[in-house]
């Protein structure tokens, strides 16, 4: 959570504000250094794919050079001039996997030397540290889950197309920043999930969580250190063989160092129930209350009510068809969302839409959508995500926003194909406050090469486009890449 809440759920992928104090950094690593000891640093990712056939201890030695040179690197209106960078990326990933266990940590670096527009000029530097682990744990009745992360990353060469944080994070639209930036941003996270009776009439579940961002050299307003902690505890109780009663309880507390010094509580409370009729459909309800209390520019303001939602989902014979509708509470009071959703899969492809209606207290009605569609070819795949939803900042301004994604792989021969991509992101107003309108695209096309069964070359061409008020900014950049991996199992 990074202080907003959302209407449209974001699936699939995309990255002045005053310089941070430099004891927000002190903290961040602090507490990097205190989770490592507790041994509560676990990884956020999945596991890799290769890591998935077997069980033991398997380790991945990764090394990836690339080269990429852009006609209008800051995306700028003039453009500011060409920019090029070398990266060479090492990467290391270790799993353990016994018969009800999991252990996965991951860690990252960059060699990086570039030569960019004034007034960054040349520079070279180990840069972009990343450590990732987890752990968990199944029994017979009960389960632990261990997460955290860690990322140092330089803005200046973070697309906000393809910002690992904003792809990571399922909330994402509501920080959607498509301004480029320059100095460093810090993320940290960690968190812990437990259940327990498992397949029980009774069950239990708790989660904890926190996060951090931290900048620094950072120039504006829009970029600032924010810091957010939240807890859940859930008791389900199964009333009969098809009807479930949960009671969940839940609460946040988050500080951003913005000009407001925002300050939020968020406490929650609400009891719902699901009931099966037959084997195909589905009934669910839920009814709570939430309370806000916002603190900013030292006043302060509580928005608090009753939220409710009901649901209905028919299983088909290859997906489901859901409706639902819902009434929840944000920083600018409640918002009512109206939602159809069909899952689908086959054999060649999986089909997941959802689309919506959402009005919040400012009058505005929106329309929201989330599809995320994949098919094998014959000689290849394709593949499209999107996300529309709406969201409330910091500022208290709703915030819609628009994410698209699509790719196509055509295979040439058995050791060489073809990627056609094109990601697209936008931010507009959504009804309460006045958010400028920018849009951010990229076309690219990739030619990819096996040149030994152990070393894979890319190289390709990207049009880079970014309007807003101020004008259209465009780009053309040429890229090459060369990596390979080294699997060791003990």
């Amino acid at each position: 959570m990074r202080g907003r809440q959302t209407a449209g759920r974001h699936i699939g992928p995309s990255d002045g504000r005053p310089v941070a104090p430099a004891g927000s950094r002190r903290r961040t690593s602090q507490a990097l250094i205190a989770a490592t000891c507790c041994g509560g640093l676990t990884l956020a990712a999945l596991t890799p794919v290769w890591a998935q056939d077997s069980g033991g201890l398997q380790m991945r030695f990764g090394v990836q050079s690339s080269l990429r040179s852009d006609s209008n690197y800051n995306l700028s209106t003039p453009s500011s001039g060409r920019g090029t960078v070398f990266d060479t990326q090492l990467s290391f990933d270790l799993t353990s996997e016994t018969r009800n266990s999991t252990l996965t940590f991951s860690a990252a670096t960059t060699a990086r030397a570039a030569r960019l527009p004034a007034p960054a000029g040349s520079l070279s530097a180990i840069e972009d540290p990343s450590l990732r682990f987890g752990y968990t744990r199944t029994g017979a009745r009960s389960s632990l889950t261990l997460n955290a992360r860690y990322n140092r990353a330089d803005l200046d060469f973070v697309d906000p197309l393809r910002d690992p944080i904003l792809i990571e994070d399922p909330n994402a639209p509501g920080n959607l920043i498509l301004t480029p930036s320059t100095g460093t941003r810090t993320a940290l996270g960690y968190g812990l999930g437990y259940e327990t009776g498992r397949d029980m009439p009774l069950g239990l579940s708790l989660r904890l969580d926190h996060s951090e961002l931290d900048y620094d050299g950072t120039v504006g307003t829009t970029r600032y250190d924010t810091e957010t902690d939240s807890a859940s505890a859930s008791l389900r109780l199964d009333l009969t063989p098809t009807t479930v009663a949960t009671l969940t309880a839940s609460g946040s507390d988050y500080t951003a160092r913005d000009l407001a010094a925002t300050q939020r509580e968020t406490r929650s409370l609400s009891l719902g129930l699901s009931h099966d009729i037959g084997e195909l459909m589905q009934l669910t309800a839920s009814v709570g209350t939430s309370r806000i209390e916002i603190l900013q520019f030292g006043g302060t303001t509580v928005r608090e009510g009753t939220t409710f939602g009901l649901g209905a989902t028919r299983a088909l014979p290859t997906g489901q068809l859901g409706l639902s509708y819902s009434r929840s509470l944000d920083t600018n009071g409640s918002r009512d969302t109206l939602q159809l959703r069909h899952n689908r899969e086959t054999p060649l492809m999986q089909i997941g839409l959802s689309l919506g209606l959402t009005r919040g207290t400012a009058g505005t009605t929106s329309v929201i959508a989330d599809a995320s569609v994949s098919r094998e070819l014959l000689r290849g795949s394709m593949g499209l995500s999107l996300s529309r939803g709406v969201a409330t900042n910091d500022a208290l301004e709703d915030v819609l926003s628009t994410r698209l994604n699509a790719n196509y792989n055509h295979e040439i021969d058995a050791v060489s194909s073809v990627d056609f991509g094109v990601s697209f992101a936008r931010v507009e107003d959504g009804g309460a406050g006045a958010t400028a309108e920018s849009d951010r695209s990229t076309i690219s096309v990739t030619y990819n090469r096996a040149l030994t069964e152990d070393w894979q070359m890319s190289a390709g061409v990207e049009h880079r486009r970014y309007h807003r008020a101020a004008g259209t900014a465009q780009g053309n950049a040429v890229f090459v890449t060369l990596g390979r991996s080294f699997d060791i199992r003990p």
